[in-house]
């Protein structure tokens, strides 16, 4: 199935180091937790996400999970975000939270 064209076309923006876009409407996110990356391990009320960023489903495996402060992030749970226009730097803190740090030198 695809994806809806706007979230692919953010999606392959968040995947660059250029400027965060600026965000008119709130903005659907999904993003996997990669191994290594900073948010593997971390509760979701230590991951510094700014108000108007809410984490509204977490699959892990064939589970599909609705995440609470104290949820554990693992290295490949895919989390879906809704992102405020309010909240634009949460996009950052997503794309930098997910990535494993080896993944820019690719």
């Amino acid at each position: 199935m695809d994806r809806p064209i706007y979230e692919a076309l953010l999606e392959r923006d968040l995947a660059r180091d250029g400027p965060l876009p600026d965000l008119q409407a709130p903005v659907v996110l999904e993003c996997t937790v990669q191994e290594g990356a900073r948010f593997a391990g971390k509760h979701i009320h230590e991951l510094g996400l700014p108000d108007g960023c809410v984490l509204v489903t977490l699959h892990r495996g064939l589970a599909e999970l609705v995440p609470t402060l104290h949820t554990q992030l693992d290295a490949g749970d895919r989390l879906t975000a809704v992102i405020a226009s309010q909240a634009p730097e949460a996009l950052a803190i997503l794309r930098e939270g997910c990535e494993s740090p080896w993944a820019r030198d690719e």
